[in-house]
């Protein structure tokens, strides 16, 4: 996501727009970024195993400004887990938080 045309249309808006209540699933811009960011953090953390940052919630107070810097270093972090990977690595199997309970699960599914 990074500089994307949500972020950069967000601090274009202002914060009363990023907060402001909306229809829908999640209930303002700020909520959908930040359920975003979550769901991008735990399949980073599935990707290696890290069964604790899975489980961690991520504070709900952030700026604009915050969310958009921890998704820019989440996509660096994407990046070069995917540069190091290949074929072998693709096989592998990690630990991934479950609803039902801890599943291990091929990279390449994630």
């Amino acid at each position: 996501m990074g500089e994307s045309a949500i972020t950069f249309g967000c601090f274009a808006s202002g914060y009363e727009e990023f907060v402001s209540t909306r229809i829908g699933f999640f209930p303002s811009i700020e909520r959908t970024l930040l359920h975003i960011l979550y769901v991008y953090r735990f399949y980073l953390a599935g990707l290696n195993s890290d069964l604790d940052a899975q489980y961690q919630m991520l504070p709900e107070d952030m700026s604009l400004a915050q969310i958009t810097r921890l998704q820019a270093a989440f996509d660096d972090q994407l990046i070069a887990f995917c540069e190091r990977l290949d074929q072998p690595a693709l096989r592998q199997r990690v630990a991934v938080a479950r609803p039902h309970g801890v599943v291990m699960e091929h990279i390449d599914r994630l």
